[in-house]
């Protein structure tokens, strides 16, 4: 058996998307079938699609981009948070669910019955208000997730990417939890190596960790 819980959401055509993304495209440019030498297939994505990490760029223009993202912010202890039935996530709900001094913090919530495996976009899915980005950034949160693809309530401002992006506190979404049972972990995240970009997919995996 593995040590490693996977935790990434698979990419693929016609994946749940963000209402208006170009989605994900997978065709091959050379196919055996056709009489060519190899198989090899030429990948168009929207990076927010599936699994995948927001740099600061995402919501404010000119801030820094995947470049700043630390290898040791996205690797390391972490917490999944089981959240229960709440769809606004705020500093009473993450105090009920988010032990003290936890810096990593990946949120199980309601979406995780259906979220990123469904194959219609839900548009009530459950997230953070503002205020309870700003209860995570008091605490030092150093990264936060959650199992839909964004951090935010579908009808919010961005106020609640703006306050965890300007700390900085990462943000990791569309992240498939439905598996996983809450506690402690230790979490690798690597997103592909797009330095320039706003967002990056990531494969993201779990192993869990003895409670002390």
């Amino acid at each position: 058996m593995s040590a490693f819980i996977d935790i990434s959401v698979p990419l693929a055509p016609g994946m749940v998307a963000w209402p208006g993304s170009p989605n994900v495209e997978a065709p091959y440019f050379l196919a055996m079938a056709d009489g060519d030498p190899a198989n090899a297939t030429r990948l168009s994505l929207d990076v927010h699609c599936g699994t995948h990490v927001d740099a600061p760029l995402h919501q404010i223009d000119g801030a820094a981009p995947m470049a700043s993202m630390a290898l040791d912010d996205l690797c390391g202890p972490a917490v999944v948070a089981e959240i229960g039935d709440a769809r606004r996530i705020g500093p009473a709900e993450l105090a009920a669910a988010v032990p003290d001094g936890a810096t990593r913090i990946l949120l199980k919530t309601s979406n995780s019955r259906g979220g990123v495996a469904d194959d219609a976009f839900d548009e009530d899915y459950a997230a953070i208000t503002a205020d309870g980005a700003q209860w995570l950034v008091d605490r030092g949160v150093r990264l936060v997730g959650i199992d839909y693809l964004s951090i935010q309530r579908y009808d919010d401002d961005a106020t609640t990417h703006k306050i965890l992006l300007q700390a900085p506190v990462i943000i990791l979404e569309g992240l498939a939890l439905a598996h996983v049972d809450p506690g402690p972990y230790e979490l690798l995240c690597l997103p592909i190596a797009v330095p320039a970009l706003e967002a990056a997919p990531a494969r993201a995996v779990l192993r869990p960790l003895e409670i002390s």
